[in-house]
């Protein structure tokens, strides 16, 4: 709803916080999961477990011990996300002190990437701006593709689109550039807003039905798991 909510620097919660409302600032630590449904979300504490943020903006600029799972209008990465990160927005900046531990899987317009993700990146973009490096595979899929001077890739690169990859040079790629023309009448159109849109609805429902058993039914949900 409407309002703030504040965890104060001072303050440690021994469990999940779940949150409704207009703006969540957490400066403190949750010893737990941290879902939150807000319009900002600012977190610079310690979240021990994962995050998981339906907010038009998100800024992680403090340390994710799990994952972090985001829809969002936009997603600032400043601090540490110790495992993985699913989004699904408009436009993902990972700055150049972020730093994601695991692997990244990207449904979003914009992608800026000057910081770190430690394994692969899987990223259904119009645009990507890779500066940073990937510890893994990058697989890219979208419109645009730039590839800075400092960029470093120790896996495969790989993109499929409409337009020819630019890379400056000074790029460190394990593996040279795989590139695939995708033309109008052949496969998805990655030019297509549409494209992208259906993309994240059929990841969202497959995620919200598994965000839905987790918190309704977690025993099921555990032993699903196990």
């Amino acid at each position: 709803g409407k309002g703030s909510y504040t965890l104060p620097e001072s303050q440690t919660l021994p469990n999940d916080l779940i949150v409704y409302s207009g703006s969540v600032r957490i400066d403190g630590t949750i010893d737990g999961d941290l879902i939150v449904f807000c319009q900002s979300l600012t977190v610079n504490g310690h979240v021990t477990g994962d995050v998981i943020a339906f907010a038009q903006s998100a800024r992680i600029e403090g340390t994710v011990d799990g994952n972090v799972r985001t829809f969002a209008n936009n997603l600032t990465v400043s601090g540490t996300v110790a495992k993985n990160l699913m989004l699904f927005a408009e436009r993902l900046e990972v700055a150049p002190k972020g730093k994601v531990g695991g692997g990244a899987i990207t449904f979003v317009a914009s992608n800026t990437i000057d910081g770190a993700i430690g394994r692969d990146l899987l990223s259904y973009a119009d645009r990507t701006y890779l500066n940073g490096s990937i510890g893994g595979d990058a697989q890219m899929r979208g419109e645009q593709l730039s590839i800075g001077s400092t960029a470093e890739v120790l896996g495969k690169t790989e993109f499929k689109g409409r337009k020819q990859p630019e890379v400056e040079q000074g790029a460190k790629l394990a593996s040279p550039l795989k590139f695939e023309l995708v033309k109008r009448h052949h496969g998805p159109d990655f030019s297509s807003p549409k494209f992208y849109l259906w993309q994240a609805v059929w990841w969202g429902a497959a995620f919200l039905f598994g965000l839905i058993v987790a918190l309704v039914a977690p025993d099921f949900f555990r032993e699903a798991v196990q």
